[in-house]
């Protein structure tokens, strides 16, 4: 059985390009990939007394879903969210970044017309 950790070394392999929202994207071995985390609420008291707030990271490959992963207790979802909030904010300024360089040379090259 596969462990949170190991997921998210998985996830860690993806070359994460452009954020969408919540949706990282990016690829890997030329194939396109989706991930996305959302939060499920306990359905019964149960649950309520032991994870009242379980996060879900949900994988797409070429639009095809390939794993889900639920936290187990709130320290696995502790690090499904850092893991997460890092990596967005991450994709997001480097998507920011080849952006602006591309706005720059554009601007550069028809300035110089």
């Amino acid at each position: 059985m596969e462990t949170t950790t190991q997921f998210i070394g998985k996830l860690d392999k993806i070359n994460f390009t452009a954020v969408d929202g919540d949706i990282l994207k990016g690829d890997v071995l030329g194939q396109s990939v989706e991930v996305t985390i959302s939060t499920e609420l306990a359905n019964s008291i149960d649950q309520l007394k032991h994870l009242p707030v379980q996060l879900v990271i949900r994988v797409r490959m070429n639009g095809q879903h390939v794993q889900s992963w639920g936290a187990l207790d709130n320290e696995e979802n502790s690090k499904l969210a850092t893991w997460f909030v890092t990596k967005k904010a991450d994709t997001g300024r480097n998507q920011y970044d080849t952006e602006r360089q591309a706005r720059e040379t554009a601007k550069a090259i028809f300035f110089a017309l």
